[in-house]
């Protein structure tokens, strides 16, 4: 709130509990994990995707490039996106549809100047038809429109986004997206990593996670020859569950309290049935105040005590251990705190002043 910022420290309790997050621009970024794999020794080939070669046994024996070039490998991971070129053509399995909760099928975004007295988080609003953010980035910022174009068409969204950033920026890109995920990831010698097994709309910055999640898994899975069918079903597993439960925390945002917005849009969205894993979830939170984490979960209790607090959503009671904890919370103790927390803030730079000097 004061615009303030510092890393975490050893100093004390309250030091080292500080958490941040980075902004980073996605193109600049792809650009250095690309140059740090080179020098770590990977081998980069550019070229345009052909076509595949599949053996007798359904398996891929190589990727054809619109040069005529042959890559084999035992192993394929189909980093493509949503297009999922690798997948589509070897492995076209089940997929479910997600959009009766997620409706939201466009994602506009723009390049901005810079913001003179930036926030130190993205800002995200609810709108019309879904949501807009705007990132801060040291030497400039990203703006864009989430939304559904059943109730808002493109051009509608894009003078939404100039409006509420007051400049019409010529870089901008317009992307369609069909929220779901493959039921299988991992099919025969051929791993779906990121959008290629997973859409799901930006709201919790979960894109990139499940980049990070598919590939970690797919390191603790590596298998130990070509057969690989029980690995591939344990990460199939893992993968849906990871997926499930990033879908259910999106969703929440949408469902976790009494929304005042109104409009076709929203009316849409609260008429859906809930899933029933995060129905159950949140009918045990409004009964008694508790937060169930099922396995391979993302976000942690905090998290969602953030969301559902911040959103308004109060639980009817509170369970007798929590009951417990709150008794044992003394008022001395929570104004020494803030004393605290209000000292240490104000000893810190401003948040734009430590980016600037940083970059």
């Amino acid at each position: 709130r004061t615009r303030r910022f510092a890393r975490p420290t050893a100093h004390n309790e309250l030091t080292s509990s500080y958490n941040y997050g980075l902004h980073l621009d996605a193109a600049e970024y792809t650009a250095y994990l690309c140059g740090h794999a080179e020098k770590l020794g990977v081998q980069r080939v550019e070229g345009g995707f052909a076509d595949v070669s599949l053996g007798k046994d359904g398996r891929v024996a190589a990727v054809l490039l619109e040069g005529g070039e042959r890559l084999e490998a035992d192993y394929f991971l189909d980093c493509c996106g949503r297009e999922a070129l690798l997948m589509n053509r070897t492995s076209p399995t089940e997929r479910e549809d997600w959009s009766e909760w997620l409706p939201n099928d466009r994602i506009l975004s723009l390049r901005a100047p810079a913001i003179e007295e930036p926030a130190p988080v993205t800002q995200t609003i609810a709108a019309r038809a879904g949501w807009l953010w705007r990132v801060p980035l040291a030497q400039t910022s990203i703006a864009g429109y989430v939304y559904s174009s059943a109730f808002v068409s493109d051009d509608e969204a894009l003078d939404r986004v100039t409006n509420a950033r007051a400049d019409r920026s010529e870089e901008r890109a317009l992307m369609q997206i069909r929220q779901g995920r493959r039921k299988a990831c991992w099919v025969r010698n051929c791993v779906a990593i990121g959008e290629a097994a997973v859409e799901l709309e930006p709201l919790v910055g979960a894109n990139l996670h499940l980049v990070q999640l598919g590939i970690a898994a797919f390191i603790d899975l590596f298998p130990i020859d070509q057969g690989s069918a029980l690995e591939a079903l344990e990460y199939n597993r893992m993968m849906g569950e990871h997926a499930d439960a990033l879908r259910d925390f999106t969703i929440a945002h949408y469902r976790a309290g009494r929304s005042a917005r109104t409009g076709e849009y929203w009316a849409a969205i609260r008429a859906a049935a809930l899933p029933n894993r995060l129905a159950e979830k949140l009918n045990l939170y409004r009964a008694s105040g508790r937060i169930n984490l099922l396995d391979n979960e993302t976000f942690e209790e905090v998290d969602w005590a953030w969301l559902l607090l911040g959103s308004g959503c109060l639980p009817e009671a509170i369970e007798l251990h929590l009951q417990a904890n709150l008794e044992r919370a003394q008022p001395q103790h929570l104004a020494t705190l803030r004393t605290s927390i209000e000292k240490s803030a104000s000893s810190m730079f401003r948040h734009i002043d430590y980016v600037r000097y940083q970059s």
